[in-house]
């Protein structure tokens, strides 16, 4: 490792020469100067650890070659000291204004210089670790970007090659249907594969959102939406599947007359439809799912009961993860996929919320709450000036 280097700025010769002998038992390296143009030019070009800079120099004072070191930011924090034989007030005010690190009065106590310069080299070294660190953490952070950013780019582009798959998939199956009289086992296993790709489509749009919404690309429209014919229409179209598994599915609302909520009519109904296809996989055949709309106050509330196994109470966090587990009785991982995590990042980014109620084991609830519609209103001098 390299000595510490220490600026000795002085126009008199035995000044330089008393310094010299007072700090010669340390381990530094001295560089000395006469004049502190010399030494700026020395200290741009080869750097310095430490300076001590006497306040009457020729030329420019010390004062302000202190002023000059400071000013420049490759060495704003190079500790300077200045020494001055005068112990006027004024000239150490002035010093301070100019950023010394401290001031020592000659002739200097040779004990007061060696403590007072091993302190600010003490300082100086560490301020120079943390900004080595600091220096490695950005290095690493910009790697981490490149790295996060090549990672999105990835998924963006195998999401969008799934969603074509996929939809050529679903087409080939409808048109299969139209070639004749299908046998029913084998139409069973029609039926089941389209549920399979309208799983995986779900799972391919919320990837695709989720992804939007952590960016903050994500655009809303936001407007007036009546939520009971949008809920309504949403749990009509898994009236099909509900059946086929052996599931009551009902719609219904309760509460106060519900308001009109402001949010995305889209976002919403997708948020619905993952709440019903989640209470759809974990509800057993002859199990009860009941959906229903309630008005409140000041917000509205979807709320989604099922009959399944329910969530742990540790565990009603969790699920809004990305593919977020809940455990079951046994011990079991149930995976939720990103449906959840979508509804959760579309309420708060609606403004609402999305919790899990209900009693532990007894099935459960989801209530996703959205605020009602307040029409923004010009106050009555800019309606009049409009």
């Amino acid at each position: 490792m390299s000595l510490p280097r220490v600026l000795i700025v002085d126009g008199d010769t035995s000044g330089r020469h008393a310094l010299r002998s007072i700090l010669q038992w340390e381990v530094y390296e001295f560089v000395e100067f006469q004049s502190g143009s010399a030494a700026l030019e020395h200290l741009r070009r080869s750097g310095a650890e430490l300076a001590i800079v006497d306040v009457r120099l020729p030329g420019e004072s010390g004062i302000e070659i202190c002023r000059q070191i400071k000013q420049d930011p490759s060495f704003s924090f190079l500790p300077v000291i200045l020494t001055t034989s005068i112990k006027a007030r004024k000239e150490r005010f002035a010093a301070i204004e100019a950023g010394a690190d401290d001031f020592l009065t000659k002739p200097v106590d040779p004990a007061e210089v060696q403590a007072r310069v091993r302190s600010l080299l003490r300082i100086k070294s560490c301020h120079d670790r943390i900004e080595a660190k600091n220096r490695e953490l950005a290095l690493r952070q910009d790697e981490l970007a490149r790295v996060s950013a090549y990672k999105e780019e990835l998924v963006q582009l195998l999401v969008h090659d799934m969603k074509n798959y996929l939809t050529g998939a679903m087409g080939y199956l409808e048109l299969s249907r139209r070639f004749g009289p299908i046998p029913s086992q084998a139409e069973e296993c029609l039926k089941g594969t389209d549920e399979l790709h309208e799983r995986m489509m779900a799972m391919t749009l919320n990837l695709l959102d989720i992804q939007r919404m952590e960016e903050g690309e994500q655009q809303f429209k936001m407007g007036s939406i009546e939520l009971i014919p949008l809920v309504q229409g949403c749990v009509s179209g898994f009236r099909g599947l509900a059946i086929r598994r052996g599931i009551h599915l009902e719609f219904g609302s309760s509460g106060l007359p519900p308001k009109p909520v402001k949010a995305d009519a889209s976002a919403v109904e997708r948020a619905v439809a993952n709440l019903v296809a989640n209470a759809l996989r974990m509800t057993p055949s002859g199990g009860r799912i009941d959906v229903s709309v309630v008005g409140g106050a000041g917000d509205t509330r979807i709320v989604v009961r099922d009959t399944g196994p329910g969530i742990p109470l540790a565990d009603r966090e969790r699920i809004f993860a990305k593919y977020g587990q809940a455990r079951g009785s046994g011990g079991e991982g149930r995976n939720h996929g990103l449906g959840l995590t979508y509804c959760n990042m579309a309420a708060e980014l609606h403004g609402g919320s999305l919790v899990v109620e209900g009693p532990e084991g007894e099935g459960a609830t989801f209530v996703l709450t959205l605020p009602v519609y307040a029409e923004e209103r010009l106050p009555a001098r800019a309606q009049a000036a409009a």
